[in-house]
């Protein structure tokens, strides 16, 4: 059950090696975890990453708010 911290630095990285997602999906405000402080915030932002990376690789299991909530860790898994 990794914390909201721990994946938004993960894909922050993935952000800044690869350029995936892109500058269209992730903005300058994405970049910041200090901006993500409620669960509307996070949620949002897992939909929008989740969208990306099902869009490269086909339909995911993962459901945003489970995740936030720390359930089904191996979709969050399957997602990283």
């Amino acid at each position: 059950k990794p914390p909201f911290r721990f994946l938004h630095d993960i894909i922050s990285e993935v952000k800044r090696v690869s350029d995936f997602p892109s500058s269209d999906v992730l903005t300058e405000f994405d970049m910041d975890s200090g901006n993500f402080k409620d669960k509307e915030s996070k949620v949002a932002y897992l939909t929008k990453i989740i969208g990306a990376v099902a869009a490269a690789t086909g339909p995911l299991a993962v459901k945003p708010l489970k995740i936030v909530a720390g359930l089904e860790p191996e979709h969050t898994n399957a997602l990283l």
